[in-house]
């Protein structure tokens, strides 16, 4: 519990510091000290050290600038929690690590090697419903533009 507390103040430092553009680097080290104590608190079984492992490298994830990188870090510290929830019995947090890591991984595609998740299921749900082998919408549209084809290509099939 005092291990999520400190990730919550993580956060809310880092934003606060981000948000003024100040250094976060005293922050960070101070941060990991803080988790190393407080998980040496908390140890009682062999598997209690997968949250100083999830919380450390979430800080230091967290810490840098760079999107991609804290994306991947997010996805590092997720499977340590599910192996972790795994251990304590908690289901709840598994389904959350996946839902983060089903995230993350959408995110990567979308942002770092530019797939649109979204228009691939439409265009997957599309064939699926009305048998269609031949749909196509990769041309690059604007939104717009998108939005009218696929609502005209909806009405087609329908009539």
């Amino acid at each position: 519990m005092l291990v999520y507390l400190i990730n919550v103040i993580r956060c809310l430092v880092f934003y606060l510091l981000e948000k003024k553009k100040r250094n976060t680097n005293i922050f960070c080290i101070i941060f990991l000290i803080l988790t190393f104590f407080s998980s040496l608190l908390m140890f009682k079984n062999s598997y209690d050290v997968l949250p100083l492992l999830a919380s450390a490298n979430s800080v230091v994830f967290m810490w840098q600038n760079d999107t991609r990188i804290i994306r991947k870090g997010q996805i590092i510290s997720c499977f340590l929690w599910i192996v972790y929830n795994y251990c304590v019995l908690a289901y709840i947090g598994i389904l959350t690590e996946f839902v983060i890591i089903i995230s993350c991984i959408i995110a990567i595609l979308k942002y770092d090697y530019d797939i649109d998740i979204q228009e691939k299921v439409f265009i997957r749900y599309l064939k699926i419903k009305y048998n269609e082998k031949n749909i196509n919408l990769s041309q690059k549209l604007p939104s717009k533009n998108k939005k009218i084809l696929k609502l005209r290509m909806i009405n087609i099939k329908k009539v």
